[in-house]
């Protein structure tokens, strides 16, 4: 299988007023029937049911807010799973369980060491955290 190439890390300090989250005026969440969307050949998230029950993340969650991202050659990826699969559709190329979860492992190792690094230097215990803001209504 063909990996996504890492471009780079990111640590962004967020303000909670430029957080935007996934749900209308009417307090709906607008993501849920994305999760619900079949892939390929699976069903939607199988965490939907879970997820739609957490609070907001402001509702859990104190300022500040820091953000680890990871920038990944999206692009590359896709050619290089062409030139590997001719025979698969666009759709199927896309498919993120293909590569999200040895993405998401490293960048939650690159995280857990940066939470250390981040206590240990301004002595702050019970900094709180998570490895998926998406199920706190964060729109990523």
């Amino acid at each position: 299988m063909v990996d996504m190439k890492v471009l780079d890390i990111e640590i962004l300090p967020v303000e909670r007023k430029d957080i935007v989250l996934a749900i209308d005026r009417n307090g709906n969440w607008l993501h849920k029937n994305w999760c619900r969307l079949k892939y390929y050949d699976k069903e939607g998230c199988p965490n939907v049911n879970i997820c739609m029950n957490k609070p907001l993340i402001y509702d859990y969650y104190d300022d500040p807010f820091i953000f680890v991202c990871m920038k990944l050659d999206y692009k590359r990826y896709l050619s290089d799973m062409r030139k590997q699969f001719p025979d698969w559709s666009n759709r199927k190329l896309r498919i993120p369980y293909l590569w999200q979860k040895s993405k998401r492992k490293r960048l939650n190792e690159i995280t857990e060491k940066l939470i250390i690094e981040y206590e240990d230097n301004y002595k702050i215990f019970g900094l709180d955290y998570t490895f998926r803001p998406e199920i706190n209504g964060v729109l990523l």
